[in-house]
């Protein structure tokens, strides 16, 4: 029994170091900050976490602590709507959290409707409809139009899902013939561009799949770009040595 009560708090103490850590840096958090999403400096600010937390029992790798701070942040917000909820109950007890104080810091309005919307039922705020339309110029001097429609929320989302479903095989790609100056504004940038290389091509391929994933889950998409930064950081790292 001793045991597995040390164990828990020492993974309290190590919950605890990364809400420190992440009160230091801002980016983290706040999505109205310039850095929050640029890949690059999220990815790296968590494996500077990772790094500076030290080999412990409970994560990896920077992605596993940006997990931990996500898991973190969901039960403070599950934490506040149940002592909302146990407002005015006969002989209910207050409901506890273990870092309630701790993350007291980021119990602002602000804080709540703009950051981690990616967790479920945490932000009830919808996202306006929008697609996705991608050009594509092919061999035969023919233009190839692609439309992806982003998923609604609530129940519209589920009726309008077979809708969609049906549209996009027919009206989705549509191809045309150019036009005399369509023709001539694609011969100008196949003489002014520059040919891109695979990895150019590659990275554009990533980009395009990344928005489609975001657009339907922020988390999924953030934690597949931790993964992709943490891979070619390593990499390097060991090809370096």
């Amino acid at each position: 029994m001793s045991r597995k009560r040390t164990a828990r708090a020492s993974k309290a103490e190590f919950e605890q170091k990364i809400i420190e850590e992440v009160k230091k840096r801002p980016f983290l958090y706040k999505k109205q900050h310039p850095d929050h999403k640029n890949a690059l400096i999220v990815a790296n600010a968590w494996k500077r976490i990772f790094e500076e937390l030290g080999e412990n029992s409970f994560t990896a790798s920077g992605p596993e602590c940006a997990d931990m701070w996500s898991s973190l942040w969901s039960q403070f917000l599950g934490f506040k709507r149940r002592v909302a909820g146990s407002t005015g109950k006969a002989g209910g007890k207050r409901p506890t959290f273990r870092h309630e104080f701790a993350m007291r810091e980021f119990d602002d309005k602000e804080y709540e409707e703009n950051t981690m919307s990616n967790v479920s039922d945490l932000n009830d705020d919808e996202e306006p409809e929008t697609s996705e339309v991608e050009v594509v110029f092919n061999n035969n001097g023919e233009i190839q139009v692609s439309t992806t429609p982003s998923p609604t929320s609530g129940d519209e989302s589920s009726s309008n899902q077979s809708f969609f479903k049906g549209r996009t095989h027919e009206k989705s790609k549509q191809k045309r013939m150019m036009t005399d100056f369509e023709q001539e504004m694609v011969n100008m940038l196949k003489t002014t561009e520059p040919e891109k290389d695979e990895f150019e091509l590659f990275g554009n391929t990533i980009a395009a799949k990344l928005r489609k994933i975001s657009a339907r889950d922020e988390s999924s998409a953030s934690h597949l770009q931790f993964g992709i930064f943490d891979l070619i950081y390593t990499t390097e790292k060991d090809l370096l040595r």
